[in-house]
Parts: C-alpha cells; structure tokens; sequence
C-alpha cells in the first residue's frame, strides 16, 4: 500500500499582508509561493533519491509502472500539492525536512498542512474524496500557535512589532521581516515586463513610489479570484477512476490556469506601459515606475496594487481579457474582483480583507444573476473608497452610510431553491454595486454603463470648460444622500442652466430607479469615482 498525501498552506493573507512595508509583503508572497513549488520538491529530493519531481513535463502517472519511483509529485499549484510515497516513513521523513524549512524561513508565522491516506492507487476518486476529508479534519483541529514575544526591554521590530533582532538600512527588524526583505531582492515578477523593456520599466519596491507626486497619496488593494475553479475541475475529473486519466487531467488544469492568468497579467502591464509611452513619450530617462505592483500571482489567485485612479481599470481591463480566454480543454474563464482604494500609509492587512470582503461580495451578486438567468457566471467587480478608518464590517458600513433614512429599505437580492433562499445579498439606495464587466450587453449592471456615466460628467464644453461644475455634481451628491424630494428639486435646478443628468442604460435620466418598493440609484456609483477612475483603455 502505498500513501497518498496533500499539502495545504494555512495563514498566507496574514503572513502576507501583515506588513505596511511593501517589499516585505513582496517577499512574504514570494516566500510562500516557494514553500511548495521549491521548498517541499527540494525537500523529497533530498531525502528521496531518485523520486519523479518534474510534474509539469511527465505524460503518465509513474507509481503505477512496473518500476515506480519511491515518490512522485503529482501537481502543485492554487497554494497546495499532491504527493505520492511508496511507504509512510518516506512521507514522514520528507514532512520533517519541509517543516524545518518553512520554520527557518517563517519562524512559525505560517504553517504547511499535511494530510494522507493509505492507497493502492486504483480509484482516484474514491482516494480524492476522502484525502479531502482527512484535510479538513486536519486544517480544522491545527492550532494556530502565536510567535515568541519579547519581554519588556525587548526592542519592536519597525514593521511587524515582533522582537527586532537584525539592523536593516538602518531600521531594527524582526528575523521574520528580514527573511522577508532578502527575498524581495530578487523579484521574479519582473518576468513578466517584456524583455526588450525591463531596461526602462520596473515595479515600485514603496508604497509612496506608486502615488503621484503632489496628489493625494492614495492606492488601490486588487484582489481577483476565479469563478467557480473547483466545480471546473470536479467536471473534468468528474467519477474518474483511473489515476493516469485523473492525474494528467489535474496536471494540465494547474499548468493551464496558471499561463493564462500570468498571460493575463503580462497583457495588463504591456497596456500600462503603452499607456505611459503615450503620457511622457520618450523623455523619460533611466528607469521608471510602473504605477503597479503585482504581490501574488499564483493560479487564480491574484493580488496587486496600484495607484489609487488606476486601480478600477486595471481591475476590469484584467477581468475583460481573461474573460475571452479559455483553458486548454475549451473551459470558458470568469473571475471577480475586489478593489479597496486607501491613503498609501493605510494599515495594509485591512486594506487586503476589506478588498477581499469586496471581491467576495461580486461573487455573490453574480452567483445569483447567473442562477436567475440560467447563464454561466460573468466576471464582477465591486469597490469601496476608504476616506478615514474602517471599524466594521462591509455589509455594516454601507448599510450605515449608503441608505437613506426616509425610505424603506431595499429588499436583498436573494437566489431561491424549492422556496427557500440559497444565496443572499443586501442591497443599498446610494448603490448599484457590484458591476458586471463581462456578460450580456442588455444587463443594467453592465460596467460601461458607468463607464459612460462618468465621461458624460467629465466633459467640457467648446471652451475648454468643464460642461458639469464639480459643485454642481457634490450638491446632486448631497441632495441624493438627504432625500428624493430634493433630489428632483434640485434636478429642476439643474435644467434651468442647461444641465441634464446623463442618461442610465439608455434609458430616461432619472436618479432613481424603483425597485421592489423602494429606490436605488447608480449614479452615486459614478459620483464617487470622479476622482478615482483614470481609464487605460
């Protein structure tokens, strides 16, 4: 009997983004995508001789040949891996190798997760499904052990507030920030700017090297994650049974996901640097920032920053382009995203779960648009402008502050199966977030028609004049936030100067739009993006 085992990395978003500092996050995500791909592979290497570790280039599954290695790496990729051993002592012997690397390198910040089974390597999903359950089980028992504090004259490492144990440019650091900060030093992601390129452009190692200089220090926190991946895979594998089938399928899945979504990224960065090339021309001279920074790219798994006005376009021009991709097998792709726009020196960890909460809750809007519709899954994007701090939850702040007191409140927007609500999502008066970025062009949720809105308030009359005067636009702002009386006598105001709201989805120019009782309106939405959204396209 042989044992077939899977590994799961648990506290990555807080080992990640713990830090303000951003070469430290950097490092932190380049660190943990090493943890299997490097880590673990080196770690069977050396205490298996001979196993089969290259996974991306083998074309069989090698432990049911007439002469099986002692172990065979059967895929990593999306933060975990599949790993066959012929006997339990070598799976034991290789979990005490990785174990004294990831506590090297992380100091018990972050843990891998192993879980295995006995096999004969005969029904692959029979063996899946309950390598799964053993993985629960595992992940939901481990505890979670804090890291060694200092005592009362220990020194505060300057970003992390662990004890410092290292002087690093001058600053006094922690052993888990330094580890860190080595890493950062050799960033893979600069693979990803065209060769030809790489002599002009390169991504910012601070926070304040992405902001404009003399504009107020904001960035945007992008979080994408895709659309229903699992059930993809589940299809594919769907009761496989044989384990060569089912382990070139689960092969070619993560090689598949993976290329698209780095092509995806490498499309996104050659659109900003073409849009930079237009900007300053070539007077620029050495190396330049781009205004992005990627922090993880791993499978379907993707977080980087930006400058707060790019960080909405770069969010819906990557959705736009991996939405007319497909993996190898012709499985259409979709994902959503999340887009948190915060002052620079923001504490970044929040910035990271507020841009989560965010993508979370465009997937919920498009689980139940896509189960109303009977349509595959579109891609979505929701977003949030943080002026000040953030003290409560999403779905409380915006039931605090985008609702109108004078009337009813909206009902949710919920999926129902035999009666009973599956998939529920709260609505809001001064919101129609989140937006659909791909999908039917007739759906009122349709990016462009934001898109639009915004343009028709930014335009400017023969005279180089602004056709819309921002005051006019705040006091539309406050009287929609006050109430819908003065919303239409301050309309009538308008229209006496010649000015008409731009129209919605083709439709008549009305603030609000009924709905189910109650009132919702999205011009709130183009409002508050005036001064954040700076298109690429």
């Amino acid at each position: 009997m042989g044992i077939l085992a899977l590994y799961d990395i648990k506290g990555i978003q807080e080992y990640i983004f713990s830090s303000d500092k951003l070469k430290e996050n950097l490092g932190a995500s380049l660190i943990v995508e090493e943890l299997l791909q490097n880590d673990l592979v080196d770690s069977i290497r050396e205490e298996v001789p001979g196993a089969q570790c290259e996974w991306e280039k083998a074309t069989c599954f090698a432990m049911n040949s007439s002469s099986p290695p002692k172990a065979e790496v059967i895929y990593i990729g999306g933060g975990n891996a599949m790993v066959a051993y012929l006997d339990e002592s070598l799976y034991k012997n290789v979990n005490k190798a990785l174990s004294k690397k990831v506590l090297g390198k992380a100091e018990g910040l972050i843990k891998v997760v192993a879980a295995s089974i006995l096999t004969d390597y005969k029904s692959f999903s029979t063996d899946q499904h309950e390598l799964y359950r053993v993985m629960n089980r595992e992940k939901a028992s481990h505890l979670q052990s804090m890291p060694l504090m200092g005592i009362s004259i220990t020194r505060e490492g300057a970003s992390d507030g662990l004890p410092a144990q290292i002087i690093d440019e001058r600053e006094y650091i922690s052993r888990p920030a330094y580890e860190k900060r080595k890493r950062a030093k050799s960033d893979r992601f600069s693979e990803l700017i065209e060769h030809t390129k790489r002599n002009r452009y390169r991504f910012p190692d601070e926070f304040n090297d992405l902001t404009e200089r003399g504009v107020e220090n904001f960035i945007a926190v992008v979080h994408i994650d895709g659309n229903n991946m699992g059930k993809k895979l589940e299809s594919l594998l769907k009761d496989e049974k044989s384990y060569d089938n089912a382990v070139s399928i689960m092969r070619n899945f993560a090689l598949d996901i993976n290329s698209v979504y780095q092509d995806t990224m490498k499309d996104l960065i050659k659109k900003l640097m073409e849009k930079m090339q237009k900007q300053n021309g070539n007077e620029t001279e050495g190396k330049c920032f781009l205004p992005l920074r990627p922090l993880v790219l791993n499978g379907d798994d993707v977080t980087f920053v930006t400058r707060g006005k790019l960080g909405l376009a770069c969010a819906a021009y990557f959705l736009r382009a991996l939405s007319g991709k497909s993996t190898a097998d012709g499985a259409a792709l979709s994902a959503c995203a999340g887009v948190a726009i915060v002052k620079s020196h923001f504490p970044f960890y929040r910035a990271y779960e507020l841009a989560e909460a965010l993508c979370q809750s465009a997937k919920t809007k498009g689980k139940i648009i896509a189960c109303q519709t009977s349509k595959d899954m579109a891609s979505w994007i929701d977003y949030h402008i943080v002026y000040s701090g953030v003290t409560t939850e999403l779905d409380q702040l915006r039931t605090h502050h985008y609702n109108i007191p004078s009337q009813p409140p909206l009902k949710a927007l919920i999926y129902e199966e035999a009666g009973k609500p599956v998939i529920t999502q709260n609505c809001y008066h001064l919101l129609w977030r989140p937006w659909c970025i791909s999908g039917e062009t007739e759906n009122p949720y349709q990016w462009e028609h934001l898109t639009d809105i915004i343009k028709k308030f930014r335009e400017e009359d023969e005279c180089g004049n602004d056709k819309w005067p921002r005051s006019k636009i705040k006091g539309l702002r406050n009287a929609m936030i006050s109430s819908q009386e003065n919303v239409d006598v301050y309309l009538k105001e308008l229209e006496s100067r010649d000015l008409i709201l731009p129209p919605f989805n083709g439709g008549n120019s009305q603030v609000f739009i009924i709905q189910d009782g109650s009132i919702q309106t999205p011009y709130f939405d183009a409002i508050d993006l005036l001064d954040f959204y700076d298109d690429i396209e």
